[in-house]
Formats: structure tokens, C-alpha cells, sequence
């Protein structure tokens, strides 16, 4: 999170269609609005949504309280609304929820989903006076403090049951040298690419090396299940002529210490697991 926002513990790694996007963050900020005591929700860039989702803004302005320009937590000068927890919870969500009688259909690839994702511009839920969780929906962010409710992950958790996002711990599970795997990414020097992005990791117990078979850029593009996604990155890589750079991406890492190393194995196992990715380990 931001300066002042408080510190992070857990994020949501969000999948899926548009819409399954959307829906993630809506039942999260659900769940945490429960047992928050105030929730802030800022628009991005714009005064109203009025003539995007009247039903929204009645919502905003009968519900909620106008935040001082003064007083705005990102300090951008967009307009930012207020609302008690949790008897505002309802409130929150059905804000947050697109109504789709009410919303244009001229929005592009997502639909009367575009200004719910890039009209809000953050959504903060406070407890007990510290950020319990963050959301920046045009960036699929979502963010928890577990120091401040503890309960919030698995809340969070059950309320993505049986979808394609998933809420995982931020620290790393092994690090060493310059390296680490947390359950969202693999951290190297040069990048540190998610491991929604690999397709298969090769187990050298000979050597003590670990081999990354990445998807590639264009690849990855191609299977997202996001409409937005799909249409921003065709447009990157022929705006820019970007061509895929195997050699920027980890491929073979060698750990020197076998305790390290065994460590790093079981640590890309459990990522597997407790991340929900798809990837095969091939031992050798």
C-alpha cells in the first residue's frame, strides 16, 4: 500500500473474465466492509459517474458524505465519498455493483463494466483508524493488512470460493542471494514475473537447478481472459514492435546450498497450490 496506508500482508491475485474481475473486488471489499468501521471510495478523473450509472450516484449521494477537496487521501483532487461500517456495507456494494439496465453499452471491450473498473479510482476500508484493505480497480490491485483483522484473509478467501481469484500471503516463502518465491511471483534481478506466467519449472536435482519454461508475452496475451487485457496488449506490442525477450526472463537459476535449494522446491509447490496457478514441476 501506499505511504500512510498501512503495511500489506495478503493480496488478491485477481483472474478471469471482466466481469469475474469485477465481481472478485466487489465480494472482497464485501467481506472486509463487515468489519470495517469506514470506507473511502474515490472516482478517477471525473466529478460524477451520473451519466455512466445514475443508479451509482444516487447511491453517492444519499448514502455516502462528500469528502473535503482538503481532506482527500490520495491528495489528487478527485472527488472521494465516505461511508460507516459496517452498517454501510450494503451501501458500498451495491455502489460498487454494476447495474447493467442503467449503464451504456458503447464502453468497448468491457462493456457496461468499464466505468466500474476505470472510474473508480481507489477504495479504502479503515479499522480501528489503519487501512485494513485497499483496492485500485483499474489495475486489478487488491490489498489486505492481516495486522489489523486477522480473520480478513480467509473472509476474503470464502468469499471467492469456486472462482478464479485467490487471496495469498505478500512475503516471500524462501528467499536467498538475489532470489525469492512468494505464492504470486518468482523474484529475480532482471524481472520478477508471476507465476500465472509459467508454464512448467524443470526440477534438476542433479544440479541443484531450477529451469523456468515462461509463457511468452504475445502468448499470454492471446489466453487472457480479459477483453481489456486482450485488446491494451495487442495494441502495446504492435504500437511498440515489441518482440519476445526470452533472455530478460529467468530461465535456469542454480542454488549452490542443497537446503537452499530443497527449500526452493517445496516453496514453488506450495505457490502452486496456495496460488491456484497451473504450472508443472518435472523432476529430473
Amino acid at each position: 500500500m501506499d505511504p500512510g496506508s498501512g503495511s500489506v500482508t495478503h493480496r488478491v491475485l485477481c483472474r478471469g473474465t471482466d466481469e469475474q474481475r469485477v465481481e472478485a473486488l466487489n465480494r472482497v471489499a464485501g467481506a472486509v466492509a463487515e468489519r470495517g468501521d469506514a470506507a473511502r471510495l474515490s472516482l478517477r478523473g471525473r466529478t460524477s459517474v451520473g451519466n455512466l450509472s445514475p443508479y451509482t450516484q444516487r447511491l453517492l449521494d444519499e448514502r455516502f458524505e462528500r469528502v473535503p477537496d482538503d481532506e482527500v487521501r490520495n491528495g489528487s483532487g478527485d472527488p472521494e465519498f465516505r461511508v460507516d461500517l459496517p452498517d454501510g456495507a450494503d451501501a458500498l456494494v451495491d455502489a460498487l455493483t454494476v447495474e447493467e439496465s442503467e449503464s451504456p453499452d458503447n464502453w468497448g471491450a468491457a462493456g457496461e463494466n468499464h466505468w466500474r473498473v476505470y472510474e473508480v479510482g481507489e477504495l479504502f476500508i479503515v479499522r480501528n483508524g489503519e487501512c485494513l484493505y485497499r483496492s485500485v480497480p483499474h489495475h486489478s490491485q487488491q490489498y489486505l493488512n492481516a495486522d489489523v483483522d486477522p480473520d480478513a484473509p480467509a473472509r476474503a478467501n470464502e468469499a471467492l470460493a469456486g472462482r478464479p481469484s485467490v487471496v495469498v500471503p505478500e512475503d516471500p516463502l524462501v528467499e536467498w542471494d538475489e532470489y525469492a518465491i512468494s505464492c504470486y511471483e518468482f523474484r529475480a534481478p532482471e524481472q520478477s514475473p508471476g507465476l500465472d506466467d509459467l508454464r512448467r519449472v524443470y526440477v534438476d536435482d542433479a544440479r541443484a537447478d531450477l529451469v523456468f519454461d515462461w509463457t511468452t508475452p504475445s502468448e499470454r496475451v492471446e489466453a487472457s481472459e480479459s477483453r481489456v487485457a486482450r485488446a491494451l496488449g495487442k495494441a502495446t506490442l504492435g504500437l511498440f514492435s515489441l518482440v519476445d525477450d526470452p533472455d530478460a526472463m529467468p530461465e535456469r537459476i542454480s542454488v549452490d546450498d542443497r537446503e537452499t535449494f530443497d527449500a526452493a522446491v517445496e516453496a514453488l509447490a506450495e505457490a502452486n497450490e496456495r496460488g491456484e496457478h497451473e504450472f508443472d514441476i518435472v523432476r529430473s
